[in-house]
């Protein structure tokens, strides 16, 4: 590790304390243990374009873990997202740099990810997006889709059911693309980890189809590149357990004192006396920017400029595909109801069989329309076209999500989020409740993604009150929106 590379890390470091000191509020415990980390995967590995942050083959870095937003803050601002001084000064308060981090308030934030284990189901999806749309538009020479989703979680995010449900569901599909660092500290906010959790991580993943990788020392970053490089090469989604120190060189260091609570003027001092850290509070020597700058955003804004000539190639050579792929992103989907009803050939019939009929007839028309249902498709008629979702067959449509409903939920959020693919997900209603926590955040980021919910009715009688939704569509109408139509 080099000098440039220590003032860099402790530039995230301090950036982060010291807008969380400001606000007497916030989370320095992962800023100080997983900056390290952070800071390699940025300047090694991330491709990005700060200027065009919207760009369609950008990397994803979803930060899971949320609460250690300040600590994306500071990298984004060094990286030279529009985020500034001031602007983090101004942490917790109303503005562009919230508590969690919250899709479309900052730029460079893929994903709204407060509640842990939802980034992680967010990634999933935005992999699966990705290895659908290569399979879509690549062609020789002409990877118009090859990006990497990268995570960074902690270990209450593993402890999330939605985490690991997805998870299942990417070492089962073989998302190569997908690579997880795990903050993995040993605390948690009421204590030590071993309270709670006792699993062999590495077992548990290899178990479930992703390779493993162990960084003993946090602060080692040849090794963190060395594991990321590997994982890189992978044909297996990644997982790499970094094992950090929880507030590094605070004076509560190892500690659950130092996860959610402002470390204070005198702590921080004494970390900047350890750390020879001689600025004052929200100052960054220019050297850690002209790092960033050649390191992250020269570095990415090349990545962007060879693509965007690689790009109009493509759109010469394949115009059919290039206009496709424009539709994709650009074109609405139009419901024109005179001739949807005309799927209708009987008298009377289920919904739910109509529900299937219009989802088939709109799936011919838009080659973007991409779902499934959780292991109820005979049931729920809510079925993706063409053929099933999987590491062999790419380009079909139909996720098969498994009795996974809260990953189904997560998923499509990270489908929705790539903006090319208009997801759906099918469960009985009274489901809806294992993926209440998912269709609320997509409500938040305002996705468009279709639910379709059956057997919403009392007269589910044959499968008693378990299965009766009393409740549940008035707890789906109030949250804020969220357009519940029932017929």
């Amino acid at each position: 590790m080099n000098k440039k590379d220590i003032l860099s890390i402790n530039a995230i470091k301090f950036l982060g304390i010291d807008a969380i000191n400001q606000a007497n509020s916030g989370h320095p415990g992962i800023v100080l243990g997983a900056a390290p980390m952070a800071y390699l995967l940025f300047t090694n590995h991330l491709n990005i374009n700060p200027n065009e942050p919207n760009w369609i083959n950008r990397d994803r870095f979803i930060l899971s873990a949320g609460h250690g937003s300040a600590m994306l803050y500071a990298l984004n601002h060094l990286s030279g997202f529009d985020i500034s001084l001031a602007d983090i000064k101004n942490f917790r308060q109303l503005g562009n740099t919230p508590g969690h981090p919250e899709y479309g308030h900052t730029p460079g934030v893929e994903t709204t990810s407060g509640p842990l284990g939802q980034g992680i189901g967010n990634a999933v999806g935005m992999a699966m997006a990705e290895m659908h749309l290569a399979a879509r538009f690549n062609q020789p020479e002409f990877d118009i889709f090859n990006y990497h989703t990268y995570v960074i979680c902690g270990d209450g995010d593993l402890q999330e059911g939605v985490a690991m449900e997805a998870m299942s569901l990417a070492g089962h599909l073989g998302l190569s693309k997908l690579i997880v660092l795990y903050d993995s500290n040993d605390i948690q906010l009421d204590g030590p980890t071993n309270l709670a959790f006792s699993e062999n991580i590495k077992e548990r993943f290899e178990a479930i189809n992703w390779d493993y990788h162990l960084v003993k020392d946090g602060y080692d970053i040849h090794e963190i590149n060395q594991a990321i490089i590997k994982a890189k090469k992978s044909n297996k989604p990644s997982l790499i357990e970094v094992k950090t120190v929880i507030g590094e060189d605070s004076i509560n260091q190892g500690t659950s004192k130092t996860h959610g609570s402002p470390l204070g003027l005198a702590d921080r001092n004494q970390i900047a006396h350890k750390l020879n850290w001689g600025f004052e509070p929200f100052v960054v020597p220019e050297e850690v920017y002209e790092n960033f700058q050649d390191k992250v955003f020269n570095r990415g804004v090349d990545k962007y400029n060879k693509y965007q000539q690689m790009f109009a190639e493509y759109q010469e050579i394949y115009p059919k595909q290039a206009e496709l792929l424009n539709k994709f992103y650009e074109e609405e989907i139009i419901l024109d109801y005179h001739e949807l009803a005309k799927l209708i050939t009987k008298d009377s019939d289920a919904t739910r069989n109509v529900s299937g009929m219009v989802i088939n007839n709109l799936s011919e028309k838009y080659l973007n329309i991409i779902g499934g249902s959780a292991d109820l498709t005979s049931s729920t008629k809510a079925k993706g076209a063409e053929n099933h979702f999987s590491k062999n067959t790419p380009l079909g449509r139909n996720i098969n999500y498994g009795v996974r409903e809260h990953a189904m939920g997560a998923i499509n959020n990270g489908i929705a989020l790539s903006k090319a693919l208009r997801p759906f997900g099918g469960a009985f209603m009274v489901f809806s409740d294992y993926m209440k926590p998912a269709i609320r955040l997509a409500a938040i980021m305002d996705l468009p993604i279709v639910y379709v919910f059956t057997h919403d009715s009392l007269q589910v009688g044959e499968d008693g009150p378990t299965h009766q939704p009393v409740e549940q569509t008035l707890g789906l109408r109030a949250i804020p929106n969220l357009n519940v139509m029932r017929p």
